[in-house]
């Protein structure tokens, strides 16, 4: 009986083609000006900082990798405020892909993350709160343990900021919220922070805002510490 040799894996080399396309209606928020777009398997890793095109237009971009099986492709989309200081608005990605020799078409539908927020609807001054968010779409596993909350206690009030620690898609944040004499408002947002490393970048701060404008923040009604009165009885006998 003759023995069947395995196939041998592909050779050469494979050009992953990724088109771009901004609908008029894209979730993506118009501030995002830019991608990260990474094609990686066990052995490859290869990064490609790209523009993306303005709502109503397509750009096609080409990432050349050995041929393979077991390649993934991951997009976060960004918008850089300064100082090397990115938001992240928008991810994709698609895993499990075999790259042939050729040309490889590739699509990813980019869109901001989901995520749910559970804790009180209502908060009293004066006790502490609890919320946690959970990311329900988009990925995740660029997202580092760090995540910094950011904190109104009302409009006029200076922002308030200090670090948790998430898993990368749960985190839950707990607010000292000190008495108030009268009702206000307490507005906060989730940053995710994501790993420089894992795009061969550096940054001063690169993290997924939840929520982003043009959304508002979370804001949850503060309601004032109840008032109290104080009763004393002088048990001492009067002459």
């Amino acid at each position: 009986m003759r023995r069947r040799l395995p196939r041998p894996p592909p050779s050469g080399s494979g050009t992953v083609n990724l088109t771009l396309t901004r609908s008029s209606s894209s979730q993506i928020p118009t501030s995002a000006e830019s991608a990260f777009v990474k094609v990686y398997s066990a052995t490859t890793d290869v990064v490609q900082p790209v523009a993306i095109p303005t709502p109503g237009n397509t750009s096609t971009y080409s990432l050349t990798v050995p041929a393979g099986s077991g390649y993934s492709v991951e997009v976060v989309a960004f918008h850089e405020l300064h100082d090397a200081i990115r938001v992240a608005l928008a991810g994709a990605e698609i895993h499990n892909l075999t790259i042939v020799p050729g040309n490889n078409a590739v699509s990813l539908a980019v869109k901001p993350w989901t995520y749910t927020l559970t804790g009180p609807d209502t908060i009293q001054s004066g006790a502490p709160a609890t919320y946690t968010l959970t990311v329900t779409g988009g990925p995740t596993d660029l997202f580092t343990t760090r995540v910094e909350m950011h904190t109104n206690l009302g409009v006029a009030s200076p922002d308030n900021h200090f670090d948790i620690v998430g898993d990368g898609v749960t985190a839950s944040a707990t607010f000292p919220v000190p008495p108030i004499a009268t009702d206000s408002t307490l507005y906060f947002v989730f940053s995710y922070f994501i790993d420089d490393a894992r795009f061969h970048t550096t940054s001063l701060s690169f993290a997924a805002d939840m929520p982003y404008g043009p959304l508002p923040p979370f804001q949850r009604p503060v309601k004032a510490a109840p008032a109290s009165i104080q009763i004393t009885f002088d048990k001492a006998k009067q002459h």
